[in-house]
């Protein structure tokens, strides 16, 4: 088999299917563009800050292709001898030198196409091996991370010094480091070369911390758009900035590298914005108010009332009895619960309660997180003056942040 016949064979089953991508990436990114600017008319939370795009660096000093090289030798091809030195051509026409050595210690695909030897010109010299369906930035970032690795990379060493130098470029990221990155990624999947998700993608990208919320979210979904847990994290912070759809500039490149992440986030975002005022609702009026279902527990409650004495009262329907009841100062028989006295009746609990409801809708959307029940019952005492009550309120405002939470886990 000759040496193009090999390259054919090995690149033919992922090139149809990278074809198909482009064009399905491509019909979104013509049809859909006006769909990828941020609503101003979408239902969004009120008193939340719009996004701030002065965050998002449109450029930086640097680029991490910069990064990459300045780790590795200061000239990576200066040292190949004539049988290690190894030329690439791409579709733009662009040509490319490495180590045949270095590719082959970290790719099956390229150790199998060397062992085919190369084909010769009539001027004795090996002819530039052609790499299809390769772009230009993608291929020069995965051979920075190559040189600086080696041919025998130790993950230690390297990981650490990886980790300090994209970390201190961190506030640095911009659109074109995005770019870079997704065609990286895709030229290590089609030519097989595992060190560059397993030494650069998992530990030192994905572990980046402190990403601006746009940045982070459009890097997880490059790396692994299958994978929605991943993302979650910052689609939450996205949400808090007030935007309800991505910032032109990066939805483009997701709708490029990621096509449906654009759709996750507006349904996440709709998702959210609708949750906020039916969790109010919720929590007001939705809710049982009583163990039977029905709006006349405080009237039966049993509750303990302050400077409660036992004393001799007439009894109901009984005139000339009298009976032993628990009473307060002011002589209420124990018939209601405090909080249901101090509203003035049945009217003036449901209001309470409801006041109860919006202090805890106060608190929860401050502060979305699991709120324990010791907690809520600490707010709800702020407006129920009956102990039993308020707990037996506690519970049902619980069960309300659940599902309340459970809106925003889903993305």
């Amino acid at each position: 088999m000759s040496f193009l016949a090999s390259l054919q064979r090995l690149t033919l089953g992922t090139l149809g299917r990278n074809r198909a991508d482009q064009e399905v990436a491509e019909a979104v990114f013509i049809t859909q563009p006006d769909q990828l600017i941020a609503d101003k008319t979408s239902v969004v939370p009120t008193k939340k800050p719009k996004l701030d795009l002065s965050l998002v660096k449109a450029s930086s000093p640097s680029s991490l292709l910069v990064v990459l090289k300045s780790l590795g030798p200061q000239s990576a091809t200066a040292g190949l001898t004539a049988d290690d030195k190894v030329v690439f051509t791409l579709d733009d026409g662009s040509l490319h030198r490495t180590s045949r050595a270095l590719l082959m210690a970290h790719s099956t695909f390229f150790a199998n196409l060397f062992s085919v030897p190369p084909p010769i010109s009539s001027t004795g010299k090996s002819e530039p091996i052609p790499l299809p369906s390769v772009s230009r930035p993608g291929l020069k970032l995965v051979l920075a991370l190559l040189t600086f690795l080696g041919p025998s990379p130790n993950p230690s060493i390297h990981r650490a010094a990886l980790r300090t130098e994209v970390e201190m470029y961190r506030p640095y990221f911009s659109q074109r480091d995005l770019i870079y990155i997704a065609e990286a990624i895709h030229c290590a999947h089609i030519y097989d070369i595992a060190s560059f998700g397993r030494e650069f993608v998992w530990p030192v990208l994905v572990a980046l911390t402190r990403l601006n919320p746009v940045v982070g979210l459009v890097l997880r979904a490059i790396i692994a758009p299958r994978d929605p847990r991943r993302q979650l994290a910052y689609a939450k912070q996205l949400f808090e900035t007030g935007a309800t759809l991505f910032p032109r500039e990066y939805a483009r490149i997701l709708a490029q590298y990621a096509p449906e992440q654009v759709e996750r986030y507006r349904a996440y975002s709709v998702r959210r914005a609708s949750a906020g005022g039916n969790f109010r609702v919720d929590l007001r009026s939705k809710q049982p108010l009583t163990d039977g279902g029905v709006e006349g527990y405080s009237a039966s409650c049993r509750g303990a009332l302050p400077k409660q004495n036992r004393a001799l009262v007439p009894r109901k329907g009984h005139p000339g009895f009298w009976e032993w009841q628990y009473v307060t100062t002011k002589g209420f028989p124990r018939d209601s619960c405090g909080a249901f006295k101090a509203g003035g009746g049945r009217l003036g609990w449901k209001a309470m309660r409801a006041k109860a409801a919006d202090e805890v809708y106060l608190e929860v959307i401050r502060d979305l997180r699991e709120w324990k029940h010791k907690e809520v019952l600490a707010i709800v005492r702020r407006t129920v003056a009956c102990e039993k009550c308020a707990r037996r309120l506690a519970p049902t405002f619980i069960l309300a942040i659940d599902r309340y939470r459970q809106a925003f886990e889903e993305y």
